[in-house]
């Protein structure tokens, strides 16, 4: 597996997980660690796609309180992004 194919992989596990918490408390703040997952995922598809406007476009910043359903939107759309590119 490609390191695209692979970050992909993981980007759609972290959705699965963040999804179901949020589907449990939307409201719930997300924690540091898993808000550093997908601050992390975002550098590394920045670092994959230099290039294209839509990456270039993510922001790495992230306001506070931050909760599970934001998350899952936004980890939602990197997912759909990123599944395009990979293609």
């Amino acid at each position: 597996m490609d390191e695209k194919a692979l970050l992909a992989s993981e980007v759609r596990n972290l959705y699965k997980i963040v999804l179901t918490v949020s589907e449990k408390d939307p409201g719930l703040t997300v924690n540091p660690e898993t808000k550093g997952m997908y601050l992390a995922y975002v550098k590394k598809i920045k670092a994959l796609f230099p290039k294209n406007e839509e990456v270039k476009n993510l922001s790495e910043e992230i306001s506070e309180p931050f909760k599970y359903a934001d998350l899952s939107n936004l980890v939602g759309r990197l997912l759909v992004l990123l599944r395009f590119l990979v293609r």
